[in-house]
């Protein structure tokens, strides 16, 4: 992704602005800014790595679909199989295994890529915005807590974790709010993030 890189600011922050964000999504953030607030970075996940074990998973059933439906086919053909008049359906149950698993090999990576193409991550020089579609969560600097997680791949790409002390369960919609996926350098992100953090520290409760 091509990305325009400018001068610090105020000494601590770095911009960093994708130019490839779609205007769909510049225009959620532009729009959510108040008079006098800077964007500082402006990112998206990088469609080839997002969500990247869920495809992954998707796929293997995928091959596992697919993989049955031509053994069976294999077998009837070797067998000179006559479909039973009785069961008139049977070789149509095979080749709807067949378009099931091609279609698990290779749609999730499709829409994996529109829906990465819906995000926007941004920072700006008071908070942070996660942008998903047409939805918005303004996250403020001092509740940031940020870990990246780089993937094992040797790249610097890797999700990122904005409150690595907040738990998610598995029906949360923050979720996806929360965690920035497919970076194209987490630990970069991160950085950008603590900065800020720095800034605006949390409270400290009095005991």
């Amino acid at each position: 992704m091509g990305a325009s890189r400018r001068n610090p600011v105020r000494g601590t922050l770095c911009e960093m602005i994708d130019t490839n964000v779609p205007l769909r999504v510049r225009s959620v953030v532009d729009s959510q800014l108040a008079e006098g607030e800077r964007l500082v970075r402006l990112e998206q996940p990088d469609p080839r790595q997002y969500k990247r074990k869920s495809v992954r998973q998707i796929r293997m059933l995928g091959f596992i679909f697919t993989g049955m439906a031509l053994f069976v086919l294999a077998w009837a053909a070797s067998r000179n199989f006559v479909p039973d008049p009785r069961s008139p359906h049977s070789l149509e149950f095979i080749a709807v295994g067949l378009v099931l698993g091609l279609s698990l090999i290779f749609l999730p990576s499709t829409l994996m890529r529109a829906a990465a193409s819906a995000r926007g991550y941004a920072i700006t020089d008071r908070r942070v915005l996660s942008v998903n579609g047409l939805q918005v969560r303004s996250i403020d600097a001092s509740a940031l807590n940020p870990r990246a997680y780089p993937y094992e791949d040797g790249t610097p790409a890797g999700d990122l974790n904005l409150d690595d002390e907040r738990r998610f369960d598995s029906e949360s919609t923050e979720k996806d709010f929360f965690i920035w996926y497919a970076l194209l350098n987490a630990r970069a992100t991160e950085a950008s993030l603590r900065n800020l953090a720095q800034r605006f520290p949390r409270p400290v409760d009095d005991c």
